[in-house]
């Protein structure tokens, strides 16, 4: 799992790394304590805030154990690329 700035950063990178055969995963698209099943556990107005700031940021990579050296460097290196350029537009849409 990584952690991106903000849900729209986060988006921005994992849609970045598609084109470059590369399957990031948002698997926390809300905080587990908005699910259905803790309805009866956690009241609705309930907030909180690591768990919702989690499901905003976080990602995941390709990670098992076939994984090779070439295609760690090939993640490595486009995540580089794509986490530089949407770091820019963030930095750019928050001037505006």
């Amino acid at each position: 799992m990584l952690r991106s700035t903000d849900r729209s950063h986060r988006d921005r990178i994992v849609e970045a790394l598609q084109p470059r055969g590369i399957q990031a995963g948002v698997h926390y698209p809300f905080p587990i304590h908005r699910l259905a099943a803790y309805r009866d556990v956690i009241r609705p107005t309930v907030s909180l805030d690591n768990a919702e700031r989690w499901a905003d940021e976080c990602f995941s990579l390709p990670l098992y154990p076939e994984l090779t050296e070439l295609q760690r460097e090939h993640v490595t290196s486009a995540l580089g690329e794509v986490s530089d350029t949407s770091q820019q537009r963030n930095a750019a849409a928050k001037r505006r």
